[in-house]
């Protein structure tokens, strides 16, 4: 070999050539920006390009490789594409071959040398583009996707294997028996597919091309066809990429709709003999919603190998189980859920809940009965089924209740229908702005009318009003309550001056969901400026938790003469310092105690204290009381003891209810005024 002061001339020669090839590349030239930038390293890379040829003279290849691998890192930093990378290399040592014998190399160390940098570009590149699609995948939620993170460990310890000891050193499973193949062919995941069958075909080719990708990945490294290697797996981590992308669709879409999908997949003819069905419902009330559906998971797991699916809806408060119909064992597996089911009932009822009553309804739904009905009607005997059951069953001291929903399933249609009828109706009128405006009094505890709260209802088609629990039902399912806030400021605004007639003091509640929604805050907006210029006083009634969740409220109310209620205070969430600091910035006139309160203020000594109590408060901080659901002469007086004992005024407390005034058409009051 030449010594390095002529190698060193010669290799300048040789990078210069080099560097007019790169630069006349679109791609390459934009990492050189300066002659002197581009001088430097030529004289940089004679030398290393020296150093490198002595180690490998000396047989010293694991040096070599170490130097030439920090060298591959930069360039993977730097941006460079691996193919124009790879055909640098080719470039490079070409040019060697053209100066070997004025270097003093032979054509052995050149190929050595080009080994050498393949080896190292490759190592780098499969190494972090495997990485980054492993911390991709471990931050996903998916479960999938950490068994895909499990394949990409094992192919980054096979290219640690390849580099250590010049062998692969680990197996690739069969895509058809791997965990994810498990997955793809398991019960939940058919569930989860239904509707999209051609997009379940598809993953389970992707699948198959990822495992393809591994074994390609693998040959190409013992075949030293490094090139080859580094895109292969770039395109293991393309097919995983897209398999998780497909995945998350299919899922997103799952569980925005798994309600409507389970209808239908019950619903389904072609499906009949396929899945054991049924819904387990939460019929006891409980804060304690989160901890109760880990105790269910923790029971359902224990089932899991037994090819069972279960899906949560509603945010926890009601599951659906799927479970393999065709299994000899379904009936014994079915029997065995349902008595786990029973002992968790127990557990629940003597840890989290001290009122009597069922804990859990179990439905039974089956899917041969169904098939000839629609899914929306299934659907809607569901919820039938459930509102019988809390009704009825509410004192039964069982703790789970197992109902066959098809059992006088042809009475319950004739209900079934006669609710979808009118949610047809609810939400055409509710879209068309067709309903009307009712008022309810409020009375002070003089029993002096004082101000209403506006209320909006809906007509049925022969002219008489739907009862507000349904339509409110309708709307809150259809997750369209901000509809109806919409709907109610706009009609209230219209009618302000035929309100102004009764009163220039009025109430409206707002949904919390509301407060997302852009067009019910302007909505709402302009009812204030509207009652601002009509001299009439607004109270906005809103829940704590809402407030909570929504601090933009304050943004909405604080430059209009708009003032907050405190809605069903002394229930759920309930926070003296919060409405405290409200009152001092004047944001908040009047907590308003909840109705479940109230309705036990005279049988119940602990509510008639918790009354009380909210009541000293209200006294202490300057705020007026509402009292809901006032529905006979004994609440009236009970109202009256408390309001003595906490001496706060008769004209500060206000009483609402059907014993005192029920909710009527604005234009039916304005003829009795």
């Amino acid at each position: 070999m030449a010594n390095k002061e002529k190698f060193t001339e010669i290799s300048k020669v040789i990078f210069n050539k080099f560097h007019s090839v790169l630069l006349s590349d679109n791609h390459t030239s934009k990492y050189f920006t300066s002659f002197e930038i581009l001088n430097d390293l030529i004289k940089k890379q004679a030398e290393i390009l020296y150093n490198i040829f002595e180690l490998i003279k000396k047989s010293d290849d694991k040096k070599a490789f170490d130097i030439l691998y920090k060298i591959a890192e930069k360039h993977y930093k730097l941006g460079i594409d691996k193919i124009a990378l790879f055909d640098a290399i080719d470039l490079y040592t070409s040019l060697l071959g053209e100066y070997k014998e004025e270097l003093e190399i032979s054509k052995t160390m050149i190929d050595n040398l080009k080994n050498l940098l393949q080896a190292t570009t490759a190592k780098v590149y499969i190494e972090n583009i495997l990485q980054n699609a492993y911390n991709f995948l471990k931050e996903t939620d998916y479960e999938i996707a950490q068994l895909l993170a499990e394949k990409i460990e094992l192919m980054l310890e096979a290219v640690e294997s390849f580099y250590k000891n010049h062998k692969i050193g680990v197996c690739v499973e069969s895509h058809t028996t791997c965990n994810v193949s498990k997955m793809l062919r398991s019960l939940a995941f058919d569930v989860m597919c239904y509707g999209k069958e051609d997009k379940k075909r598809e993953m389970l080719l992707i699948h198959k091309l990822i495992h393809d990708n591994m074994n390609d990945v693998l040959s190409s490294l013992e075949l030293r066809d490094f090139l080859k290697a580094v895109s292969n797996t770039q395109e293991f981590v393309n097919n995983i990429n897209k398999f998780v992308y497909d995945y998350e669709k299919i899922y997103t879409d799952w569980n925005n709709y798994k309600d409507d999908v389970i209808a239908k997949i019950i619903t389904d003819k072609h499906e009949k003999d396929k899945y054991g069905v049924i819904l387990l419902q939460k019929l006891r009330e409980s804060k304690y919603t989160e901890k109760i559906a880990e105790e269910i998971e923790n029971l359902l797991s224990k089932f899991l190998k037994d090819n069972i699916s279960y899906a949560w809806i509603y945010d926890h408060e009601e599951l659906i189980l799927f479970m393999d119909k065709k299994d000899p064992d379904f009936q014994n597996l079915l029997n065995r859920i349902l008595k786990e089911l029973e002992n968790l009932a127990q557990k629940v009822s003597n840890t989290y809940l001290s009122a009597g009553g069922p804990v859990f309804a179990v439905i039974k739904i089956d899917s041969e009965f169904f098939v000839d009905y629609k899914a929306e009607e299934l659907k809607e005997a569901i919820n039938v089924i459930t509102d019988q059951l809390l009704r009825e069953l509410k004192d039964d001291s069982r703790l789970i209740v197992v109902k066959d929903l098809h059992e006088d399933f042809e009475e319950l249609l004739k209900i079934v229908k006669e609710n979808l009828r009118i949610k047809k109706l609810v939400i055409e009128k509710v879209l068309n702005k067709d309903v009307d405006i009712f008022v309810q009094w409020i009375y002070d505890l003089n029993l002096n009318k004082k101000y209403v709260e506006i209320l909006v209802r809906v007509k049925d088609k022969n002219n008489e009003y739907i009862p507000a629990y349904k339509f409110i039902k309708v709307l809150e399912k259809e997750k369209m309550m901000d509809k109806l806030d919409e709907v109610m400021f706009i009609k209230l605004a219209e009618n302000i001056d035929k309100v102004k007639k009764l009163t220039n003091k009025i109430s409206v509640n707002i949904y919390p969901e509301s407060l997302n929604s852009n067009t019910v805050i302007s909505a709402l907006k302009q009812l204030a400026d509207v009652c601002n210029k009509n001299g009439v006083e607004l109270g906005l009634e809103i829940t704590e938790y809402a407030i909570v969740v929504n601090r933009e409220i304050f943004d909405y109310i604080k430059n209009s003469k708009v003032y907050l209620v405190i809605d069903d205070f002394g229930a759920g969430y309930t926070n003296f310092e919060l409405i405290g600091s409200l009152k001092e910035k004047d944001f908040v006139k009047a907590l308003k105690i909840d109705g479940s309160i109230v309705k036990k203020l005279v049988e119940s000594k602990l509510y008639e204290n918790i009354a009380t109590t909210i009541s000293q408060f209200a006294k202490i901080v300057g705020l007026d009381l509402v009292y809901e659901f006032v529905d006979n002469e004994e609440i009236i007086n009970k109202i009256k003891e408390i309001s003595e004992l906490t001496k706060i005024p008769y004209d500060r407390v206000y009483l609402q209810g059907f014993y005192l005034h029920k909710p009527s058409p604005l234009e039916e009051e304005l003829k009795v005024k």
